[in-house]
């Protein structure tokens, strides 16, 4: 049977919940970046005309996806890039922290401290976490709905005119 006492006084993220933590956010940002990459690629592409049938230079569409790209990537490499950063190294931190508060000749008085920093820690990292998914799918969405009003932008200038034939 599980002690309710026991089970508070440790912090949330003991041992495997915070390798996963750590696994977790080292995962996010390994996308993220990917997807910065991606966009930057794009610019560049598109910059070089390497896709003149898709995004001529000059057309306004063209325009519109560049700024899009530009935008996607200034967010992720700005702000959540180095946010990723800071909250894997913090995690690591973390985690050092509770392997040496583990050691045999470590001072117990230390450890009750150290327990409610944990405490605390873990409540910030998962708040973070959530600001963090929460940005990314507003992001994503606001992306899509960008891309799709590109999308109905070429295939308005796509359309060929009706001419009115008098007979």
């Amino acid at each position: 049977m599980v002690c309710l006492r026991t089970m508070q006084a440790s912090p949330m993220l003991s041992n495997p919940p915070a390798l996963v933590l750590l696994a977790l956010v080292v995962a996010l940002g390994a996308y993220l970046r990917s997807v910065a990459e991606a966009a930057s690629k794009m610019i560049d592409e598109i910059d070089g005309d390497e896709h003149p049938n898709s995004y001529p230079l000059g057309k306004e569409w063209t325009d519109k996806k560049l700024v899009a790209l530009a935008n996607t990537r200034e967010k992720l490499n700005g702000f959540v890039a180095p946010a990723m950063i800071g909250l894997s190294i913090l995690t690591t931190i973390r985690l050092l922290l509770q392997s040496i508060s583990l050691l045999p000749n470590f001072p117990e008085g230390l450890s009750g401290g150290l327990d409610v920093g944990f405490r605390v820690f873990d409540v910030l990292a998962f708040l973070v976490l959530v600001v963090a998914f929460s940005f990314l799918g507003m992001m994503h969405r606001g992306a899509r709905e960008t891309d799709k009003a590109i999308r109905d932008l070429i295939a308005e200038s796509q359309k060929t005119p009706k001419v009115a034939v008098k007979i």
